[in-house]
């Protein structure tokens, strides 16, 4: 601890001249990596399921990051906390969609309606970790400081764009899953 280290700041866009493109930074490497290990572990444990996890996540997290990145605001160590707690929101709610999927399939109905029991199952749990987070976010950029109040409003957007993904994404991406005859003949083999 006797050297004294200077602070860097590493950049997320590359600006050329006439092009602008991620810089790949240690951080964002790191992040993808993250990503790309959960991916794996989800393709392992919930097979055809992993899909439906890893694109609401997705689209969860990139929607929040954009409308953080139009807002202007900078981008920082509370923002990229808040991402992975925005990820942690949509990966619970779509977990808990899948669990209550297959506890249906389990108790012998078919697979359509055991997607229609899921949702029914799955919607006020989904809506409370959303609602939760908004709170959270709010509180947070109430009573934090200029720096932590960066998380906050991540965690607002992300809640909001996780409502989002569970009342539309989950239910029609489900919906369509659970209609392929391929898995309603063997969705012990895909399901899990």
């Amino acid at each position: 601890y006797a050297e004294i280290t200077s602070p860097t700041v590493e950049s997320l866009i590359a600006k050329g001249d006439w092009n602008q493109s991620l810089a790949m930074s240690r951080t964002l490497l790191g992040a993808l990596i993250a990503f790309l290990a959960l991916a794996i572990v989800l393709c392992f444990f919930e097979r055809a399921l992993s899909a439906l996890h890893i694109s609401a996540m997705a689209i969860t997290v990139f929607a929040t990051l954009a409308t953080f990145g139009a807002m202007g605001a900078p981008f920082g160590l509370p923002a990229l906390l808040g991402l992975c707690a925005t990820a942690m929101t949509s990966l619970f709610t779509t977990l808990f969609y899948g669990a209550k999927l297959k506890e249906e399939l389990y108790k012998g109905r078919t697979v359509k309606k055991a997607h229609v029991e899921a949702s029914k199952k799955s919607l006020l749990p989904g809506l409370d970790i959303a609602i939760v987070a908004i709170l959270i976010g709010v509180c947070v950029y109430a009573l934090a400081g200029d720096v932590a109040s960066k998380f906050g409003i991540v965690l607002i957007l992300g809640g909001f764009f996780s409502l989002i993904a569970d009342f539309l994404y989950i239910r029609i991406a489900g919906w369509l899953l659970c209609n392929d005859s391929t898995i309603a003949d063997k969705f012990d083999r895909y399901l899990g």
